[in-house]
């Protein structure tokens, strides 16, 4: 295939192709999902043709490996757009995300925090309850002890008046019957 040079424009500078304008294909690639589809074939024009060199002299040209590497690099180029866009999306949906996660662990972490202290003072309040609960059953049981022996002297006691009556009031028949006239 024989390669013919890019045709003069009326002030004798050649037809360039920038970087500029590939950059710019390739982030249309991007937007359209796929960097084929804005050039699936290397227009015969643009990429096989002559362009000029930096310094405005001659006429060089590319050829079909030359115009291949430079739609890989486009395509390079737009699928690294690409990758940056989704990143940046990424990053801009995971930024609330994770405050919220920090959020949430912070306010659980503290949740714990105030349920562990609960539990402490809790568990400090059943133990002293445990031991007004074996105090109260030490002085009930004391208390008991002394009801049932104060109700034994108290019936040792009634026992003993009632002995002490009994012979008062056996004297006391025993004297009427010695003091009144028998009939």
């Amino acid at each position: 295939q024989a390669l013919t040079p890019l045709p003069q424009l009326p002030n004798n500078s050649p037809i360039l192709i920038r970087l500029g304008l590939a950059e710019a294909g390739a982030r249309a690639c991007a937007r359209t999902d796929s960097a084929m589809a804005l050039f699936p074939q290397p227009p015969p024009r643009m990429m096989s043709q002559a362009v000029s060199g930096s310094d405005g002299g001659g006429i060089g040209f590319l050829g079909p490996d030359t115009a291949r590497a430079m739609r890989e690099a486009i395509v390079q180029r737009a699928q690294e757009d690409v990758a940056d866009m989704l990143e940046a999306r990424k990053r801009r949906l995971l930024a609330p995300m994770a405050q919220d996660v920090e959020r949430t662990s912070a306010w659980a972490e503290a949740q714990e925090r105030r349920l562990g202290e609960l539990y402490k003072h809790c568990a400090e309040l059943m133990k002293a309850a445990k031991a007004e609960m074996e105090d109260a059953e030490r002085r009930h049981q004391a208390l008991a002890e002394a009801w049932a022996e104060e109700q034994e002297a108290t019936a040792r006691k009634a026992e003993q008046l009632r002995v002490a009556q009994r012979e008062e009031w056996s004297a006391f028949t025993a004297a009427v019957a010695a003091a009144s006239p028998q009939h």
